[in-house]
């Protein structure tokens, strides 16, 4: 549930909304009542008794008339990434108001016609019921992805209770967040995880998939969508549009995403999965892009489709070998500038220029290759050859296990 959803409930309509429209994505995880003075009176204490999520409410008089109390309080609630601001009848102030514009967190007014014993409940329910429909999504998704059946009647009989269709195609999306350097804290994880469901859940509904169907892996959110709702097109604004939301909060937490190829029936949901896991590997050696499409491997996707890396290995060495063997042992470049040459569509100059040598020096390299090759790799046969023995090379590294 974000700030904006708790607007659309009914039995609080009158709920009235102030200001920090930025923050209205903002994750709702339960309720903070701050209306005791060793609650409020040393707001720096906050962060032992929160965690990220909560909504603050303040409906004490006594404390509402400390503005300077109540203004250290918001930028505390949002310092420790509270959801938003509830303040009783009467108590918003200009000041607060701005405030909340400034940091983008949500200041909303409780009306005298909503008890807070009312307001505690409706949310809270709300917030069960959520959590329980997530978990019951969540399983299903698992059992799809990582059980192994032999028929589709009872995953696609059970399936349409949860809003999507196996016997159209789907596919696997796996949205990935990039730490950065950023601390590894479990109450932080937690806390990136719901917000960046959050915006991928909005992102989906402004594309008219009202309830996604998703999992969390560590730190990879995975989710299987309708591909005739959604169209490669618009799932790339769709990412495009998580991104612009996540950067609110989190500018110094990047995320990527990859997506298997769209099948019908539920036996291929792991095959989807499995496409757009391998996919997220090999993502940096295929495109700056931050989301990538299994389809859009080109030759990686066939090698993806053997599984005889042995193979794939003796072909490489066997193309590059003599190269790679002098570069260990002469601490030399011959294996980069090939591939640079080629990656530069054999322009020399431009090649020279990626790897800020002089020609003469590129010169030099290319007659050591040529000796130590025993092939012309001018040659398009030969050509053909190294480019895809360095993409076989980077497939097999990219591949790897992660321990």
């Amino acid at each position: 549930m974000t700030c904006k959803d708790i607007m659309n409930i009914k039995e609080l309509s009158e709920l009235k909304f102030y200001g920090g429209a930025k923050g209205l994505s903002r994750t709702v995880r339960w309720l903070y009542f701050v209306d005791s003075s060793t609650s409020t009176r040393n707001v720096k204490t906050l962060g032992k008794w929160v965690s990220g999520g909560e909504l603050f409410v303040c409906a004490n008089d006594k404390v509402l008339e400390d503005k300077e109390l109540i203004i250290e309080t918001i930028k505390s609630a949002n310092f420790y990434n509270a959801s938003g601001i509830i303040l009783n009848v009467g108590g918003i102030e200009p000041e607060y108001v701005e405030l909340a514009d400034q940091l983008n967190i949500p200041l909303f007014e409780i009306p005298w016609s909503i008890r807070l014993v009312d307001l505690s409940q409706i949310i809270c329910t709300q917030l069960i019921k959520e959590q329980t429909e997530a978990a019951s999504h969540e399983l299903l998704l698992n059992n799809l992805i990582f059980t192994d059946f032999t028929h589709d009647d009872d995953f696609i009989t059970s399936n349409r209770y949860y809003d999507f269709d196996l016997t159209k195609k789907n596919r696997i999306a796996i949205f990935h967040l990039c730490e950065n350097n950023v601390q590894r804290k479990s109450d932080l994880k937690k806390q990136w995880h719901s917000q960046f469901y959050i915006c991928i859940q909005n992102s989906f509904t402004s594309f008219g998939v009202n309830r996604i169907t998703s999992m969390i892996l560590k730190d990879d959110i995975i989710v299987i969508y309708p591909d005739d709702i959604i169209t490669k097109n618009n799932f790339e604004k769709l990412v495009g549009n998580v991104g612009k939301e996540w950067s609110f909060s989190y500018l110094n937490l990047t995320f990527e995403v990859s997506v298997g190829n769209a099948y019908s029936g539920s036996m291929n949901v792991k095959k989807s999965y499995s496409e757009a896991k391998k996919t997220l590997k090999l993502m940096k050696i295929v495109s700056d892009k931050n989301c990538v499409f299994f389809e859009d491997l080109g030759i990686y996707s066939l090698l993806f489709n053997s599984e005889d890396r042995n193979a794939f290995e003796r072909f490489y060495k066997n193309q590059l070998g003599r190269l790679i063997e002098y570069d260990k042992i002469n601490n030399a470049q011959l294996c980069q500038t090939l591939e640079a040459y080629f990656n530069n569509d054999k322009n020399a100059g431009t090649t020279a220029d990626s790897l800020f040598i002089h020609r003469n020096t590129l010169r030099y390299r290319f007659d050591k290759i040529h000796n130590l090759l025993g092939k012309d790799f001018e040659n398009m046969d030969n050509a053909v050859n190294y480019i895809i023995a360095f993409k076989t090379k980077k497939y097999l590294e990219a591949t790897l296990e992660r321990v």
